[in-house]
């Protein structure tokens, strides 16, 4: 799925509708989490539109827009405090099967 890897992880990635996306999630501190806590995420769609992630570790849901057609995806969030043992370490994300935007032009 991925074409290349660095020092965070695997780089330029390519998933079709119906596949599952597994993200691994590495903690490196010892210290729970509380509302005033982000995780961000700069990403690329199509190699060239940018996708900014910005989003509280716990405490409220993950609201992310995606770029070009505005579609609005959620992910919901543990409470806070958030515990690093409560963190999972593998997050399986699956896409369905067909694309929402199935015939809608984006030129």
């Amino acid at each position: 799925h991925c074409s290349t890897i660095d020092e965070y992880g695997n780089n330029q990635c390519h998933y079709s509708w119906g596949e599952t996306v597994i993200l691994g999630i590495n903690v490196t501190t010892t210290q729970p989490f509380n509302e005033n806590d982000r995780v961000y995420a700069s990403m690329k769609v199509d190699y060239f539109v940018p996708w900014v992630l910005d989003c509280a570790v716990c405490g409220e849901d993950c609201v992310m827009k995606i770029p070009v057609v505005d579609f609005e995806v959620t992910i919901p969030m543990l409470p806070c405090p958030l515990e690093v043992e409560d963190i999972p370490t593998l997050l399986e994300v699956p896409l369905d099967d067909a694309s929402p935007f199935e015939g809608v032009p984006f030129h």
